[in-house]
């Protein structure tokens, strides 16, 4: 047989064996029912899209400016893609796995990149702006008391960080300059770590949002714009008790090793440690996010205390196991296709080119509406399950 007609054989098999699939798989009515949720409400992809591109044209341009001061005035940026295969298929599909699985998990904290946009919302939650910075210390002094207090104070200082961070990659840049690196470097780190709590609870802020839109989708109900702010805001306290596991993980894994490898330069064995907070610290985060999946999409649904959720989150898993098992399948293939089809362009456009750079932000369009798709699907699938029904039927 021609090869040619191997390849459309092959082509159309395959293709209608991911119809079947998607189809007939017991999860298939609640990505439904995510699609149309998608369609009626733009707002669920608009928001990370938002996000993610502002995102990716600062790190776009800093990553070219960096060349540039780094390479000098001669250097230049090619107009055209260097059309390369790279390392192969197999490096391909290797590289594709960890943004798949990093997106999936961020279905169940928090799917988006809230910097550089964190430092407008930090510098404006500390100038008190429509008086959210007032609300705020009311609100945690009203629920948690004197702990509310040192909460709103650690909240503060993040903001804060938040609003400076903009300034620690130029300054990592001249830091040879500054007389001291090591100290410049040890702050930016601590500025860095400071900042990353801030901006997770207000991504987590954001997607708590889509949650409450999804969830008046399902039930048939309607709010105005100010009234679902206002309920996320509330809601969101109580998603701030997941939230606080999932940044203490990060923090004793990610952040706090690099912290102490700059301010303890003689400690032994800290780079090992550094290798291996970096790798097995993200898996182990990403295990934790999926294996306890429902926590905040039930937290941030029913107001449940925390030791009741971690009880509501398992008993879900045993009542609908199978179908949330077939919703990871999809969901799975979905991001993985997606994650290796940006590999291969990014390499096969070739890095530092025009092309390359304008692709990098124009991607996180297609992430923010293939995860708003399949967050939408996972909120109309736990909604129903949790009330026994199988599908939205107006």
């Amino acid at each position: 047989m021609d090869p040619r007609v191997q390849l459309v054989v092959l082509c159309v098999l395959t293709g209608l064996g991911y119809v079947l699939m998607v189809a007939t798989n017991p999860a298939a009515a609640h990505f439904g029912d995510g699609m149309r949720c998608l369609l009626r409400h733009p707002v669920i992809w608009r928001i990370p899209a938002g996000f993610g591109v502002v995102y990716a044209v600062f790190l776009t341009g800093l990553e070219l400016w960096y060349l540039r001061m780094e390479t000098g005035a001669d250097s230049q940026i090619s107009w055209l893609p260097a059309w390369e295969a790279g390392g192969g298929i197999a490096a391909v599909a290797r590289d594709g796995v960890w943004p798949a699985v990093q997106h999936l998990s961020g279905l169940f904290g928090n799917m988006f990149p809230v910097f550089p946009a964190s430092v407008l919302f930090g510098w404006a939650l500390l100038f008190n702006w429509r008086g959210s910075l007032r609300e705020l210390r009311l609100a945690l002094t009203r629920r948690w008391g004197v702990a509310g207090g040192f909460l709103f104070g650690a909240l503060t200082l993040c903001a804060f960080a938040a609003g400076l961070k903009v300034f620690i990659y130029p300054a990592l840049f001249f830091a040879e300059y500054l007389g001291t690196p090591s100290v410049v470097f040890a702050w930016c780190s601590v500025i860095d770590w400071l900042s990353g709590l801030f901006e997770f609870f207000t991504g987590v802020g954001f997607q708590v949002l889509i949650i409450l839109v999804v969830r008046f989708w399902v039930v048939g109900a309607v709010l105005d714009r100010e009234e679902m702010w206002r309920l996320a805001v509330r809601r969101l306290g109580f998603v701030m008790k997941w939230g606080t596991v999932v940044l203490v993980l990060n923090s004793v894994l990610l952040h706090v090793p690099l912290v102490l490898s700059h301010f303890s330069p003689a400690v032994p064995r800290l780079d090992a440690m550094l290798g291996w907070a970096d790798v097995a610290g993200r898996w182990i985060i990403a295990g934790v996010l999926i294996v306890f999946c429902s926590m905040q999409v039930g937290l941030a649904l029913h107001n449940d205390s925390f030791r009741n959720s971690v009880r509501a989150n398992f008993a879900f898993l045993g009542r609908h196991g199978f179908v949330v098992v077939w919703f990871f399948i999809i969901a799975s293939i979905h991001l993985y296709a997606f994650s290796i089809f940006n590999v291969w362009m990014l390499d096969f456009l070739g890095e530092n080119t025009v092309p390359w750079a304008l692709w990098r932000c124009v991607v996180p369009l297609g992430w923010a509406m293939l995860t708003g798709w399949l967050l939408a699907s996972w909120v109309c699938l736990y909604k129903l399950r949790s009330m026994g029904l199988k599908r939205v039927v107006y």
